[in-house]
């Protein structure tokens, strides 16, 4: 060990203060999805630190932890729904944190059970319920630490069509309603405050299967035709304006709650009889496929989710012992286990990076007149990086970037 310790030596750096906004294309990105498998019934969500196959599944069955399929994430928090209460995971380390404590039940503001989960500014949680007929919806707006805010609801909302989805002005809400003489397929508008602006989509004849806002835009799925692009007008509706085709094999059909997501100038589309989730670029060039992890016949795609809330640019590692500094405003410690590392290509955990020989299991540290410890996510003196200590970090590989969530 003293051998070892001798040896420490590298760059100082600073484990930046922890901010959120770092591009998923640029470190890597966290994707989760739900899965629901009949026969007999389970549900899983399944992460995907890239493309590919998950490298994490979680949940089965009917259990106390929500039913998985319907997700959504709010900061590093996974959201997912069951009946009328709402659970919560490590959107890192997909370790489950509880129940969500609400302030006003959801079951005095929906209609019927949870269906979707949608997200919309400040992090704010859009719960919409199970359409039943011709009756009337409303979509539950409420805060990530469970404060009600906002109800939105209309004649017309009947069906949600995958989640809402909502910019700073604005909520919105793909419905399947009968007016009268037959069944039609809109999108409806209230502001933020609940008042009802309109509804717009006409030109999606087949039907809309879900409704995203990026940017300047809201994203409407067009069966028949691709991604309808609207461009966004604060208070007033939408106005069309281009198709974006879907790329092969891009082919979406019903699944049980999104079917379109949109992150950081990336659209996500689902494909249902692939079990997979496309992603695209807004001008329709196909990037990559997610593949779910099958679990047996009849299965169904759940909701999509990105995690990147707290993931700065990161602390590059150049192979070897790296001496880096850690500090953040409010003191927090944070956890070993919910780091991570990328090589440029991909991402792991702290754990799967040691597995995979990139780092050693423990990083060291030094306390004034208790000399060396030890941190590991298990085990070890401590289980954190904490503020105003070094750490002395052993890689294997070059080129490596240490990253930290919020």
């Amino acid at each position: 060990m003293n051998r070892a310790r001798s040896r420490m030596r590298g760059p100082i750096c600073a484990l930046a203060v922890l901010a959120t906004g770092m591009s998923g294309a640029a470190c890597g990105e966290m994707v989760w999805f739900g899965l629901q498998k009949s026969n007999p019934f389970e549900h899983t969500a399944q992460r995907f630190m890239g493309c590919g196959s998950p490298d994490l599944v979680i949940g089965s069955n009917y259990d106390a932890d929500g039913r998985y399929y319907n997700l959504a994430i709010s900061d590093w928090i996974l959201y997912s729904g069951n009946l009328y209460s709402v659970h919560r995971w490590d959107c890192f380390a997909g370790n489950y944190l509880g129940e969500l404590a609400l302030d006003e039940p959801l079951d005095a503001h929906l209609d019927a059970w949870l269906h979707g989960i949608g997200t919309g500014p400040n992090g704010d949680l859009l719960f919409s319920s199970f359409g039943y007929t011709t009756e009337q919806r409303t979509v539950a707006r409420y805060s990530p630490d469970g404060s009600w805010r906002c109800d939105y609801t209309h004649p017309n909302l009947q069906h949600v069509q995958g989640t809402p989805a909502a910019d700073t002005d604005a909520v919105f809400a793909a419905s399947r309603y009968n007016p009268g003489p037959g069944w039609v397929e809109r999108v409806l508008m209230f502001e933020s405050d609940g008042a009802y602006v309109g509804e717009f989509g006409a030109e999606c004849e087949e039907g809309i299967g879900d409704v995203a806002v990026m940017g300047e835009y809201i994203y409407l799925l067009d069966y028949a035709e691709g991604v309808r692009a609207y461009k966004l007008s604060g208070t007033s509706l939408p106005t069309h304006d281009h198709v974006i085709a879907f790329p092969p094999p891009v082919n979406p059909s019903d699944t049980l709650c999104d079917e379109l997501y949109a992150h950081d100038d990336y659209l996500y589309v689902s494909d249902g009889a692939d079990n997979a989730w496309y992603r695209m670029k807004p001008t329709g060039v196909l990037d990559c496929a997610y593949d779910g992890e099958i679990r047996g016949p009849d299965n169904f795609l759940g909701s999509l989710a990105v995690c990147d809330a707290g993931l700065p640019g990161g602390i590059a590692l150049g192979g070897g012992w790296d001496l880096i500094g850690y500090e953040r405003p409010d003191g927090h410690p944070t956890l070993l286990e919910r780091c991570l590392v990328h090589n440029g290509v991909e991402m792991k955990t702290w754990d799967d990076a040691v597995a995979a020989g990139w780092v050693a299991t423990f990083v060291y540290f030094y306390n004034t007149g208790a000399g060396y410890g030890t941190l590991c996510t298990s085990g070890c003196d401590d289980d954190s990086f904490r503020s105003g200590r070094g750490y002395w970090i052993l890689t294997y590989v070059p080129n490596l970037t240490l990253v930290a969530p919020d």
